[in-house]
């Protein structure tokens, strides 16, 4: 009987080992968010790969913006639904510092959020807000901000599943499982299988995306500033790239994006001399008349967003050959050329 007994725990500790297949000790995941465009194309893809991850208490887990295109956050406490999610730009046109700095809240967010208590990241418990504050792109200067941030689960911890998402762009949210069995979770290799694959999907539906439609209707040229498609791609780009108009004639900027902000910015604004303020209009405001100098739209996107609407309207009264640039995204420049 004592022989039968033994055998039976052995089998019983022999199948829970084969269950648990999973790595075991504290492990160091790493999340892409978002990934390098191809040349010449401007892609911006708004997700996490891969988009769920399985970790345990006191893991480690390092966010890394690969975006050669635009700046993210890594957000944790905001609802489904977004409705507690704090502005991105206050009133007087400014970045919000509650979204553009790393902070932390005892309390839920709310979106009337606008200071932070602390902008010191604690071990996240799964509760309150916990954000990143802006990941920079890859091509930005290291002095400029940081471009990864690290993600501690505390020890105590309670299991279950939490939303994280980046507050800046609609479609982009991930999920993270946090499990009490050490051995449920994937390797890291399989991690970085799935991030690949799910990076593969996005880049084949944004090889898809149709152009826009622009065009001269009656006094007025139609322009788009960055479009998209049904996927989490944007494309960062001017269409057409050069726009040519008649002396007294207007052209109109609309975000066709389905959540992409963007800006249209003459003169000093040009790539390497953006000014500190571009998030509010300055200069030529929409709808005036514009013969020079300096003109920013200040931030806009499509209706409906966490952004100013567009579109950003100029009439341009004299002939000549006028350089622009969205001062958000590197590469995203275009003409207006007068006749």
């Amino acid at each position: 009987m004592r022989r039968i007994f033994g055998a039976s725990i052995l089998g019983v500790l022999l199948v829970a080992s084969a269950c648990a297949s999973g790595p075991s000790g504290a492990q160091t995941y790493s999340v892409g968010v978002d990934a390098a465009s191809p040349e010449g194309k401007n892609f911006q893809y708004s997700a996490f790969f891969p988009s769920t991850l399985k970790a345990s208490p006191g893991d480690t887990i390092v966010f890394k913006n690969n975006s050669t295109q635009a700046p993210h956050t890594v957000s944790f406490g905001i609802d489904e639904r977004r409705s507690n999610q704090p502005p991105v730009i206050l009133p007087d046109g400014t970045e919000s510092p509650v979204v553009q700095q790393p902070c932390y809240t005892e309390n839920p967010p709310t979106a009337q959020l606008v200071e932070c208590p602390s902008k010191s990241l604690p071990a996240f418990n799964g509760e309150r807000y916990w954000n990143s504050g802006f990941l920079l792109p890859a091509p930005a200067p290291a002095q400029a901000g940081p471009k990864e941030v690290t993600l501690k689960l505390a020890d105590d911890m309670t299991p279950g599943s939490y939303r994280y998402v980046c507050i800046l762009h609609g479609p982009m949210a991930g999920v993270l499982n946090v499990l009490e069995a050490e051995g449920d979770r994937d390797e890291k290799e399989v991690v970085a299988e799935n991030a690949a694959d799910q990076l593969k999907d996005v880049q084949d539906d944004a090889n898809g995306i149709e152009d826009p439609q622009t065009g001269l209707e009656g006094d007025t040229f139609k322009a788009a500033a960055g479009w998209g498609g049904d996927s989490v791609t944007a494309v960062n780009r001017f269409l057409p790239k050069t726009i040519e108009v008649k002396a007294g004639q207007k052209v109109s900027w609309e975000a066709f994006s389905a959540y992409e902000p963007h800006t249209v910015s003459f003169g000093a604004y040009q790539a390497g001399n953006a000014q500190p303020d571009v998030f509010g209009p300055k200069g030529t405001k929409s709808g005036g008349s514009y013969a020079g100098g300096d003109a920013n739209s200040g931030i806009f996107g499509p209706k409906g967003g966490p952004f100013p609407a567009g579109p950003f309207t100029l009439t341009f009264p004299n002939a000549g050959e006028y350089k622009y640039v969205c001062v958000l995204h590197p590469g995203m420049a275009g003409i207006v050329k007068v006749t």
